[in-house]
């Protein structure tokens, strides 16, 4: 996971709330595990991992993400696109760059 970050216990933070999000999300509580990787961004804003995966949260509405279905689609863009800028080519970053296309040719939502 990219993250730079100098102390410790941010990092120990971090880990501990993206375990929480994990778990959350696999349970399929949808809005725990967002608002778990808000807080992830809120420590470490080019985390590229927390972005992508609220990028994608929003964008799909996972049930009780509660964004209003007007902002999904510009609010997952900005997101996607801070995952691009911040994630190696080879993983999150391609991996947003994949999602951004897929939003940008698909006007389903």
């Amino acid at each position: 996971r990219e993250i730079s970050i100098c102390s410790c216990k941010s990092i120990i933070n971090i880990n501990s709330l993206r375990n929480k999000a994990d778990q959350a999300y696999r349970l399929k509580r949808y809005y725990e595990a967002y608002k778990c990787y808000e807080q992830i961004v809120s420590i470490a804003p080019n985390d590229a991992d927390a972005l992508y995966r609220i990028g994608l949260m929003t964008y799909f509405q996972y049930r009780d993400c509660r964004i209003p279905k007007r902002d999904r689609k510009s609010k997952s863009k900005v997101y996607l696109e801070q995952a691009q800028k911040n994630g190696s080519y080879y993983s999150i970053g391609e991996k947003a760059k994949n999602a951004l296309f897929w939003i940008k040719y698909n006007a389903s939502v």
